[in-house]
């Protein structure tokens, strides 16, 4: 019933309502209940919390671990994005109906456009240059947004038909993985610093085996590129990883895993390693089998919906090449923020609770609380 009231809650007023009773969770933080919000690093090392269910954002200071108000957007499926003169965009997007832009100016926000075509959670990756691009969201070409004025430029001739983020190099050019044939090779490199938009084919020669067309992606601190994708075709495990070098357009796969992973987020830490985190998982007490003898995994499953909030967090260590498991949050949350802090540690915000295995009535509602989780030391 919870899981009902919580789901019609969103539809009518874009948030669930609060938790119906007392959860166990030792040293969480006190906060404002969100679910399916944004959290956006900001250039100054504050994160910026917008949507919800709220009209008014989240200002979180990490040091100090402090909350404040701030003025916000009313908005549901979103993503955020910052500038390099700080201003902040949103694009909002409504379901097979428009995605419009959004943009901070001072205190207050304002739309400045929608897009041709509606996207429905989008990847949004700032260049150097300021030009935003946006890719995936039920759409197979790129679109880039600029601003002062606002305006769009889809580049419809270049379809890389993924939904694979991209990712941003240090070249200040984006590594975009190809899901069709006739671009031959398996990156695209996109110059988001000219005016025509430069495209450059890169890496080996396109292959079944080798097309990175549902992964997580992030840009190691030695420049090497992980990859953590579903494996589509019939094998026996169900995701690959994979460590791309732009420098030498070397591709080599790392591990083969029996996990299934929803929306989760790949997330470079400064020691190198990277956290693959958020999302959902879809059985219980899944065992991750990989070629490196890797620890169990396991996870807090809903045996009503099929879906629950992590018990673990999975990481790549570049060191040994190995994936590992570390303990995740004390309360498996969906639909919650991860932040990664300057010391490596996450802050995980709110989240709709899952608890055990039992069916609908381990949905307790929107947490307001928030955790911060550490990934064991080398």
């Amino acid at each position: 019933m919870l899981f009902g009231v919580c789901v019609l809650s969103f539809f009518l007023i874009g948030g669930c309502p609060p938790v119906p009773r007392d959860t166990v969770c030792s040293g969480c933080i006190p906060v404002e209940g969100r679910a399916y919000h944004s959290a956006t690093p900001l250039l100054d090392g504050q994160i910026l919390i917008l949507g919800g269910g709220y009209d008014e954002g989240i200002l979180v200071e990490p040091v100090e671990m402090s909350f404040s108000r701030v003025p916000g957007l009313p908005v549901q499926d979103h993503t955020a994005g910052q500038l390099s003169d700080g201003r902040v965009f949103v694009v909002e997007s409504v379901p097979n109906t428009r995605t419009s832009v959004h943009i901070q100016d001072q205190d207050d926000w304002q739309n400045v456009g929608e897009m041709s075509e509606p996207r429905f959670s989008p990847n949004v990756t700032v260049a150097p240059s300021d030009a935003v691009a946006v890719t995936g969201g039920d759409d197979l070409t790129v679109s880039v947004l600029g601003f002062d004025p606002f305006a769009e430029s889809r580049l419809d001739e270049f379809s890389y038909g993924g939904t694979t983020p991209p990712v941003l190099l240090a070249d200040g050019t984006l590594l975009l993985p190809n899901c069709s044939y006739s671009h031959g090779q398996l990156f695209t490199r996109l110059d988001l610093g000219q005016a025509a938009y430069q495209t450059t084919p890169d890496g080996p020669a396109l292959q079944d085996e080798l097309a990175l067309c549902s992964c997580v992606s992030a840009m190691m601190s030695d420049g090497r590129v992980f990859y953590l994708c579903d494996e589509e075709q019939e094998q026996p495990y169900s995701a690959r990883a994979w460590l791309y070098d732009p420098g030498t357009s070397a591709i080599r796969e790392v591990a083969q895993l029996y996990w299934d992973f929803t929306g989760q987020t790949a997330v470079a830490m400064s020691d190198g390693r990277v956290a693959i985190v958020g999302g959902v998982c879809q059985s219980c007490s899944s065992s991750l089998k990989t070629n490196h003898k890797d620890p169990e995994y396991t996870c807090s499953a809903n045996a009503g919906m099929g879906e629950c909030g992590c018990e673990t967090v999975l990481y790549f260590d570049p060191a040994d090449e190995t994936l590992k498991n570390a303990p995740g949050p004390q309360l498996p949350r969906l639909g919650a923020s991860w932040s990664l802090l300057p010391d490596d540690r996450f802050l995980v915000y709110g989240g709709i609770g899952t608890l055990g295995c039992d069916g609908y009535d381990t949905w307790v509602g929107v947490l307001p609380t928030a955790e911060v989780i550490s990934i064991p030391s080398r």
